[in-house]
């Protein structure tokens, strides 16, 4: 294999979930509706080699023409063909200062099945009623961090990633993934690491000859974690049901007989089976800059999103880097 290189590694990000349980209770799951806290998160970005990172900013016009322009020129266009406009490093400051609501956010569990549990997709998650178990799609501006509320199901951030390389194109792979829990956390509060998930895909964007971005079809998203079980059972007044698990639900309203097992097998973790280590998740043209979309979210039917990690942290970790395709 050859060397790995043009890293971007997004490091030390400390993402402290206080779950607050509303009421005292021995079932399994959330029995009722419950809000979470992100209490502190350091986020930093460092850059190498030939890749560059910047934070998506919905309030700027971004081009690609050459011009040199940035945000503070007065022009009112920011050139992401100049790597002057990007940075080798980013600081929670920073990445806050491009409209992203992180340190004081709080958090509701989430999953990426869809409605009608048909089947899945990481890159649109839904809220789960617990009384019936029907999903709800959620909406980015209302639901999740990137707007001035303090409450909703997931913290989503978004890069633009740009290479300058003398290959035509090159793979980015998701390095060096960790999700652990801190000291302060009791043995059943150290589930959280497990019920965690991140979702990653490639927004695909192109742009035109006079340098406007052109939206594209935005790649599939793949989804990680420490632990891919879906074993969730609901049991316990008020959510004992025939339809307990979410296999059982989702034969009874789809008729899916295997989407669990997909769920499972979607999942990337460090032990998969796949790869031992880094993990493929898009391609991208060299000297194209790219907006990379990431979700960090509490998977709502994993058997560990329970009670118990009420007032839990965690800490999540990960990188960028440009390698060699999966065999």
């Amino acid at each position: 294999m050859k060397n790995l290189r043009n890293k971007v590694i997004l490091s030390g990000i400390v993402l402290l979930f206080a779950f607050i349980a509303t009421i005292g209770t021995t079932y399994a799951w959330f029995t009722v509706s419950q809000t979470s806290t992100v209490e502190d998160i350091t986020l930093s970005v460092s850059a190498a080699n030939n890749m560059l990172i910047l934070p998506y900013d919905k309030d700027i016009n971004y081009v690609a023409d050459g011009s040199g322009h940035s945000e503070t020129d007065g022009v009112g266009n920011y050139d992401l063909l100049s790597s002057d406009n990007y940075d080798t490093s980013l600081t929670q400051a920073e990445i806050e200062a491009a409209g992203y609501e992180v340190s004081t956010y709080g958090m509701l569990p989430a999953t990426v099945v869809t409605p009608g549990y048909g089947g899945f997709d990481g890159s649109t998650l839904a809220s789960i009623n617990l009384s019936t178990r029907e999903l709800t799609t959620l909406t980015e501006a209302t639901n999740f961090n990137s707007t001035s509320s303090t409450t909703g199901y997931a913290v989503k951030l978004q890069f633009w990633l740009y290479v300058t390389s003398s290959n035509s194109t090159e793979v980015i792979e998701l390095n060096d993934l960790s999700i652990t829990t801190v000291d302060g956390n009791t043995d059943l509060q150290d589930s959280v690491a497990n019920a965690v998930r991140m979702s990653i895909w490639s927004e695909n964007n192109t742009w035109d000859g006079s340098g406007a971005q052109v939206s594209g079809t935005p790649t599939q998203s793949v989804i990680f974690g420490n632990d891919n079980d879906y074993d969730f059972d609901f049991s316990g007044t008020p959510n004992e049901e025939t339809n307990n698990t979410i296999q059982a639900v989702a034969t009874a309203a789809s008729g899916s007989a295997t989407l669990k097992t997909d769920l499972e097998a979607a999942v990337y973790t460090s032990t998969s089976i796949i790869k031992a280590t880094d993990k493929d998740i898009f391609t991208i043209t060299a000297g194209t800059p790219t907006l990379v979309s990431v979700l960090i979210y509490i998977e709502g039917w994993d058997v560990h999103a329970g009670n118990n990690i009420a007032l839990s942290d965690f800490v999540i970790a990960f990188g960028f880097k440009a390698g060699t395709a999966d065999a």
